[in-house]
């Protein structure tokens, strides 16, 4: 019996509360409308919610305007409350867009209430959108209607920085981009697209370049190496002499006839512009002294003379003023495979490789032998590796230069002797830019030929 009355009372007590949350009389709205500043058009749905419900709508069907303010049957926005909810505030939202204003649940009450809201409308502008690579762009959202969420689509694929309002972003290669902005709100979202927005140009280069040798003596042979930046696809050379003989080539070799000094300069181009740079007095050429010059590096050497030196002036005695810093000079015996200290009085022969190291930069002045019914050099050449010279003062293909062994020879490999370093090897029969036989040999220079047999190498020149 006492398990029953308490439950009575239990009962009873909820009855109780279910009713003192009874309904009120609703509070009614009417007003104008508008959404960005403009009159919201007829049919526009206007919603109030209270404590997150939806408590009554409204469809406008004037321009501008909702609900009738006058009379007993006229048509207001009606906001269901109950006794609870005295005082909450009322949010309004008009085609699902946030409101400005709110209002609070008064019993009964009707009241003017103007109502204004943002359509979200996406939009943004950048601070640059041409430049050069890399390119920094700073993007600044203008986006009415109160966006809570933006995502950035930047045209080349990068998500860095999407999801902030107004982005920092940085393109990295050249090319046309597109961007769009998509903002988000509790009303929906809208996208902005601008097509080709950003345009991004390939920088210019910038022009360089280094030349070896840059002093001697006429005729004077300079190789030329372009070193620029920015990927450039055209050169231009003025070597300062008028000449434009390989002017147009990447790495140019250029001879220089007649003594001074010479400026040299570099344009070059790419698809983003032009650059040059100018180097003054990048070249001297001094007179010649005797019949022809070698000038001798710090380091080692691998030399030749180009032609039959005149008697008297034709043996080691003519490097006696280089200090070889105790070295001596040498030559190689291919048939003993073996290396020669050369004395003083030992004759220095045409189409003969000779190794002199040099303690500073030192010219060797050369006289030639003028006598017309001298005979021409040759020098008989074994299997294997030969040091040999070149015999003329101008450069020739090596195929050509080694006419005399066309079918003998297989590899021939120069020294560098301002880098001190063997030069990139020369192929008999190749004809790619970098091993073929095109390749010229040069005047003063000595070379390593392997033969594949013996044979008898001639001089092509007197």
């Amino acid at each position: 019996m006492n398990r029953i009355f308490i439950t009575l009372l239990v009962v009873t007590a909820a009855l109780v509360c279910t009713a003192a949350a009874e309904p009120l009389i609703p509070c009614e709205f009417y007003g104008t409308v508008s959404l960005t500043g403009q009159p919201a058009p007829p049919g526009t749905l206007i919603t109030a919610v209270l404590n997150g419900e939806e408590r009554g709508s409204i469809v406008t069907t004037d321009p501008g305007h909702y609900g009738d303010p006058t009379g007993p049957f006229g048509i207001r926005l009606t906001v269901q409350g109950n006794t609870s909810e005295k005082g909450s505030v009322i949010s309004f939202f008009i085609s699902g867009y946030p409101a400005a204003e709110t209002a609070v649940f008064v019993q009964g009450a009707v009241s003017m209430q103007n109502l204004t809201g943002d359509r979200i409308i996406s939009n943004f502008y950048a601070d640059k959108t041409t430049g050069t690579a890399p390119l920094t762009v700073s993007f600044t959202d203008t986006s009415t209607g109160s966006p809570t969420a933006w995502n950035w689509s930047f045209g080349d694929g990068s998500t860095v920085n999407a999801t902030s309002r107004h982005p920092v972003h940085t393109y990295s290669s050249p090319g046309n981009y597109t961007v769009s902005l998509n903002v988000t709100n509790a009303g929906g979202s809208d996208t902005k697209t601008a097509l080709n927005y950003i345009m991004v140009k390939m920088p210019p280069p910038v022009a360089n370049f280094s030349a070896t040798p840059t002093t001697g003596t006429a005729p004077f042979t300079v190789i030329f190496t372009d070193t620029s930046t920015g990927s450039p696809t055209a050169w231009n050379w003025s070597f300062g002499d008028g000449s434009t003989v390989n002017a147009t080539i990447r790495h140019p070799v250029h001879t220089y006839s007649t003594p001074g000094n010479y400026t040299v300069s570099l344009n070059v181009t790419n698809a983003g512009g032009s650059n040059t740079t100018v180097r003054t007095t990048c070249i001297q050429v001094d007179p010649q002294i005797g019949d022809y010059s070698i000038i001798l590096r710090s380091g080692w050497n691998f030399i030749s003379t180009p032609r039959k030196l005149m008697p008297g002036n034709d043996t080691a005695s003519i490097f006696f003023q280089v200090d070889t810093a105790g070295h001596s000079v040498l030559s190689y015996n291919a048939s003993e495979q073996r290396w020669h200290s050369m004395l003083a009085d030992e004759k220095v022969r045409s189409l003969e490789g000779i190794w002199i190291y040099s303690n500073s930069t030192t010219r060797i002045n050369l006289f030639f032998d003028t006598n017309p019914m001298q005979t021409p050099p040759t020098k008989t050449l074994s299997a294997g590796w030969n040091a040999i010279g070149y015999s003329d003062t101008t450069p020739v293909p090596a195929r050509d230069a080694l006419i005399s062994v066309q079918n003998k020879w297989a590899i021939l490999i120069g020294f560098n002797q301002i880098q001190q370093k063997y030069e990139t090897s020369i192929i008999r029969s190749a004809t790619d830019p970098l091993h073929g036989d095109q390749q010229n040999m040069y005047p003063g220079k000595g070379y390593w030929l392997y033969m594949t047999d013996p044979g008898e190498l001639a001089s092509i020149g007197a």
